[in-house]
C-alpha cells in the first residue's frame, strides 16, 4: 500500500537513521537516486557558467559532465604514472575561480586512493570560495586500510566547505534502487542543495531497503572481508601473467 503514495520528501527515517550513527546533525545530510545525482545537485547549486571544475582524470565521468552543463570549465589535472592523484599539481591548479574540487576518493575507475597526509594537504589548499566534493562511493571497501582518510573527523579543520558523498550501491549491493547520501559541512550548504533537488528524488522502496542495509553491518563486514581476499587472489594471477594492476582501495582491479 506504500508504494500507492508519494514517498517521504526528506528521507526522515533514513536521514535519523544515518544521523545517529555517523553522529551528524541530521540537517546537514542530504540524499539523491544516487550519488551521482548529488553531484549533479551540487553543480546546479554552485556553480555558474564561467566557475572552474578541478578534477584529476581518469575519474568519475560526472563531474566533468555537470561542470560541462553548468557552463563551467574543467581543469583536469593529469595522474601521476601509478595512478594516483599528483597532489602538487591539483593545489597548482586551484585558484579564486574555483567553485568545486572533485576528489573521487577512493577513485573510479582507477581503484586509488589518496592518503591521509595527501588528502589533508589537499584539503588545506582549498579557499573558502571552494566546495570540496569527497566522493567516497567505495568508502566501505577502503575504510579499513591503513593510511585511508577519515574525512569527517578532518574536514571540519579547513576553510572550504565540503561535502562527503557515499552510496548504497557497492558494499551494499542497493545499485538499482539508487540510494545515495551526503554529509555537508553545515545546515546552510544542506540546505542550498536541498533548493535546487526534485521533491522526490529518492522513491519509497529504496528508502526502505536502505534503512534495511544500513541495519545489517553484520552482512556488510564478511562481505567486505571476502572482497578483499578475492582481489589480492585475481591482483597476484593478473601479476604473474604480466599484468600490473592500479593499487586498489575498492572492489574492483584496473
Amino acid at each position: 500500500a506504500a508504494v500507492a503514495r508519494y514517498p517521504d520528501a526528506h528521507c526522515l527515517t533514513l536521514r535519523e537513521t544515518i544521523a545517529a550513527t555517523l553522529r551528524v546533525a541530521a540537517d546537514r545530510l542530504v540524499f539523491g537516486n544516487g550519488s551521482e545525482d548529488l553531484i549533479a545537485i551540487a553543480g546546479r547549486a554552485f556553480l555558474d557558467p564561467g566557475d572552474s571544475v578541478v578534477l584529476s582524470s581518469p575519474t568519475f565521468s560526472v563531474y566533468g559532465d555537470t561542470a560541462a552543463v553548468m557552463g563551467a570549465h574543467v581543469i583536469d589535472v593529469p595522474r601521476r604514472a601509478d595512478l594516483t592523484v599528483d597532489v602538487d599539481a591539483v593545489l597548482g591548479a586551484l585558484d579564486p575561480a574555483t567553485k568545486l574540487l572533485c576528489l573521487c576518493n577512493p577513485n573510479n575507475p582507477t581503484g586509488t586512493m589518496i592518503g591521509r597526509t595527501e588528502f589533508e594537504r589537499l584539503c588545506r589548499g582549498a579557499g573558502p570560495h571552494t566546495l570540496i566534493v569527497v566522493d567516497e562511493a567505495y568508502y566501505e571497501y577502503a575504510r579499513g586500510i591503513a593510511g585511508y582518510p577519515d574525512s569527517l573527523s578532518f574536514l571540519p579543520e579547513v576553510s572550504a566547505r565540503w561535502l562527503v558523498l557515499r552510496t548504497f550501491s557497492k558494499a551494499y549491493g542497493l545499485a538499482g534502487l539508487r540510494v545515495g547520501y551526503g554529509i555537508a559541512s553545515d545546515a546552510k550548504v544542506a540546505h542550498q542543495l536541498q533548493s535546487v533537488r526534485s521533491a522526490f528524488n529518492v522513491n519509497h522502496l529504496a528508502q526502505t531497503a536502505a534503512i534495511a542495509a544500513w541495519s545489517d553491518q553484520d552482512h556488510v563486514a564478511p562481505s567486505v572481508a571476502h572482497n578483499a581476499a578475492e582481489m589480492a587472489r585475481v591482483d597476484g594471477a593478473l601479476r604473474r601473467r604480466g599484468y600490473t594492476p592500479a593499487r586498489s582501495a575498492t572492489n574492483f582491479l584496473f
